[in-house]
């Protein structure tokens, strides 16, 4: 089931509680960070985008150079973030709760560093195909 907008940014924040860190991370190189930055939505099966309203009423993430804003709904947060060694962080700038995040080097999914992990998946991405035999 898809959780509603403030539930959603209430796990984030509680998450973030959870796995938050008071040492700073040294952002790594610019080519790996730039493949974060983007448009992500909620990971999500066809029943739960039905039940939300369509894909586009799915919470969105958007990671910018600078800053990065989760829109759930007619609820916002944004903050800043560091990349390094595969580790996302999002710290929110009301709050200061961080939430941790793993990518890959081509950060085509973020997953959540939680015991009940959200996903978010990267805008316009599609799985490659597999060359016929």
């Amino acid at each position: 089931m898809v959780r509603s907008a403030p539930i959603l940014l209430g796990v984030l924040i509680i998450a973030g509680c959870q796995s938050g860190s008071s040492d700073k991370l040294q952002t790594t190189a610019p080519r790996q960070a730039n493949a974060i930055e983007g448009s992500y939505r909620l990971k999500a099966t066809p029943d739960e985008a039905v039940e939300a309203g369509g894909v586009e009423n799915l919470p969105q993430l958007i990671i910018a150079s600078d800053h990065w804003r989760i829109i759930a709904g007619d609820t916002e947060s944004s903050g800043t973030w560091q990349y390094s060694a595969g580790k996302l962080d999002l710290t929110d700038k009301e709050s200061g709760e961080t939430t941790s995040f793993r990518a890959d080097a081509t950060a085509t999914e973020l997953e959540e560093i939680a015991d009940d992990p959200i996903i978010f998946a990267k805008f316009g991405v599609t799985e490659p195909t597999k060359p016929a035999k």
